[in-house]
Order: structure tokens, then sequence, then C-alpha cells
């Protein structure tokens, strides 16, 4: 089994919020499934809520921007891709953003992720969630991964950024290192 170092970016809040709206909005299209939620059928574009983005590309673009994040939020719980919670989290985010800036000053979602997605700003990405609330498995499989960095643990291959642990832990040849790291830092089982 391969353990892939993508949760790590994802455990960081910073991005994941709005990343949760953007994908979802982006990804899913505008017809309902019996539930009422979106399905992954053809998306129809424009989507004139999101000031008629044209494109999965031009509604990420959209939503990745703070000051549009109330809007994707508002269009994600219509169609049932985030829930309230989600939303709320999200608006506060993009208030954060426009106040005072996220972990290591980013101003926008894409920034932050860039940010909290290297190794050496994990730690600054964990307090930046836990002071903004943020309290979710992701965060503690963070704070297992930040503790194991602290006790003297690596990662596998050296791997310093999200980036550099997906392509190293997609090598076959990796599987076992990458999974014995994520035993020994607590986050596989």
């Amino acid at each position: 089994m391969s353990f892939s170092l993508t949760r790590i970016s994802v455990l960081l809040f910073t991005a994941a919020i709005v990343a949760v709206i953007g994908f979802s909005i982006a990804t899913f299209a505008q017809s309902n499934d019996e539930a009422g939620q979106l399905t992954e059928a053809a998306v129809t574009y424009p989507i004139v809520e999101l000031d008629s983005c044209g494109s999965k590309t031009a509604c990420r673009e959209y939503c990745n921007d703070p000051t549009h994040i109330a809007a994707c939020g508002e269009f994600g719980k219509a169609h049932g891709v985030v829930s309230e919670e989600e939303a709320e989290r999200a608006e506060e985010f993009a208030e954060q953003l426009a106040t005072e800036g996220g972990p290591g000053g980013c101003r926008t979602p894409a920034g932050c992720e860039s940010f909290c997605s290297t190794i050496q700003n994990l730690e600054t990405c964990i307090a930046f969630a836990k002071e903004h609330n943020v309290r979710d498995e992701h965060l503690s499989e963070a704070e297992r991964i930040a503790a194991y960095i602290r006790a003297g643990g690596t990662l596998p291959g050296g791997c310093a950024s999200r980036e550099s642990c997906e392509i190293y832990c997609s090598d076959f040849s990796h599987a076992e290192e990458c999974f014995n790291f994520g035993q020994k830092a607590g986050i596989t089982q």
C-alpha cells in the first residue's frame, strides 16, 4: 500500500475550505440526482451565480478569489456540495485573508496552499488552524506528522513538499517506505 502525502496540504486547513467549494462547483454539474445533490453529469456553463464563469478553470479561479468566497459558498450550499458549516468557515477564512492574511501572510487560497504545502511551514499552518478553531481529523493527522518530525522522524525520500512527496510515493518501488512512514507518524493503520 502506498502512502501519498497529498493529505498534508489538505490537513492544513487554509486552502482546504475554499478548495472544497471551488472544486465542488467546478467539478459537479448543475443537474441534481434524486437526493437533490449535484452529480457529475455534463456541466452547463456559464454558471450565472458565479459571475457567469464559462469553464471549470474559470470557476475555480473565480472561487479562489477571497472576494467571491461568499458567492461560491452560497452556490455550494444551494446545490448540496458544501454544508452550512463549511460555507461559514470559508467566509470566515475569506475575511481573515482580507484583513490579516493567512499563514505566512498569504492573501489568496492558492497562496496559502503553496505556503502550507512545504514541510518547513507545517507548524505555522497548524498553529493558524488551531487559532481559528479548526478541529478535525485532518488537523489531528497534521499534528501527528509534525510531532513525528519534531521527534527526529523524516519524510520518505527526504521530500520537503506535498508535490515532491507525491512524486516520490507514487513510485511503487517506494511503497513500503511511504507506508512505514505513515505507520510511524501515526496516520495509517
